[in-house]
């Protein structure tokens, strides 16, 4: 894969820039930040046991650490072609905002708020659960500073474990409950209506909050 051979992209994008289809390069390896990417990859954070396997927690975060950077390099080095360094930056900057991965890196991360305003607050749950993952405090402050409305992050949506671990955070919590949150829902607990037959059965979810 090209993506893990940077010096490799580069050569070829080096030596057929002039050709048009020099961008189709881009999406395959757009995918690769994708969610759906990252949530396949393992993810030692998934495994109970994750504190106890600090090792395998630090090369998880070195490895989207490592592969985000692959973003503001490709960036300087296409400077020269701006059709293909907004080609690199409508495929792989998105995907990698969307997916939240881009919060590996603060300074990108401030950029995708700069440069992808409506992308990034789109996101802003993936980026704030990609920043909880590689406990960087740095992007957590970048999606406070630029949380415009609590619209992404869904009260009646979220698991227990992201609000469990958004209240870790009370600058968070506190923009989240000026811009849309009502703090009563917090702790409401969820209820699930199963039909059987005619009769409907009213479950409410257990939270431990």
């Amino acid at each position: 894969m090209l993506i893990e051979n940077p010096k490799v992209l580069k050569k070829v994008l080096q030596e057929f820039s002039e050709r048009k289809e020099t961008s189709d390069l881009f999406e395959p390896i757009a995918q690769r930040y994708s969610e759906k990417e990252y949530k396949q990859f393992q993810d030692p954070f998934h495994d109970p046991y994750y504190s106890f396997n600090k090792a395998e927690t630090q090369k998880f975060s070195e490895f989207w650490y490592n592969r985000v950077e692959l973003l503001s390099e490709l960036d300087k080095f296409l400077q020269k072609n701006p059709e293909l360094q907004k080609e690199w930056k409508r495929t792989a900057w998105i995907s990698a905002i969307s997916s939240g991965v881009i919060a590996y890196r603060p300074p990108l991360l401030e950029r995708a708020f700069r440069e992808f305003p409506m992308e990034s607050a789109k996101s802003a749950l993936n980026l704030f659960v990609a920043a909880y993952k590689s406990q960087n405090r740095q992007s957590i402050d970048i999606i406070v500073k630029n949380l415009k409305d609590a619209d992404s992050f869904p009260l009646d949506q979220l698991h227990e474990t992201n609000i469990q671990h958004i209240l870790k955070y009370p600058d968070l919590v506190e923009k989240l409950l000026q811009t849309g949150w009502d703090p009563n829902h917090i702790l409401k607990r969820k209820e699930w209506i199963y039909k059987l037959g005619n009769q409907e059965i009213t479950v409410k979810e257990e939270t431990s909050l």
